[in-house]
């Protein structure tokens, strides 16, 4: 169901309204843009994902959860370079 605000105008717009996706980006500047997607077209996986791929989704997400835990631990490096030297490590 999408979502609109329309009082004093239109403040923004997110959801899905039919074949129709909605959302609502801020920028750093505060500004806010709004962009629509066609769901129209778009295929759904007709073979489950291999053991392969199961595994590889669940090393991404040890990896980004490490580089999480170290950014909040005060790790200033750029996230690229912690990423890099944890998927060294992690398998």
């Amino acid at each position: 169901m999408a979502h609109c605000n329309l009082f004093p105008g239109i403040a923004s717009v997110s959801g899905k309204l039919g074949k129709v996706l909605f959302k609502t980006f801020t920028r750093p500047d505060g500004s806010s843009v709004t962009r629509m997607y066609s769901t129209e077209g778009h295929h759904k996986r007709r073979t489950p994902p291999s053991d392969r791929e199961l595994a590889q989704r669940q090393r991404f997400a040890r990896i980004a959860s490490a580089v999480a835990l170290c950014r909040r631990n005060g790790d200033t490096r750029p996230k690229k370079l912690i990423w890099s030297e944890l998927a060294r490590t992690i398998q």
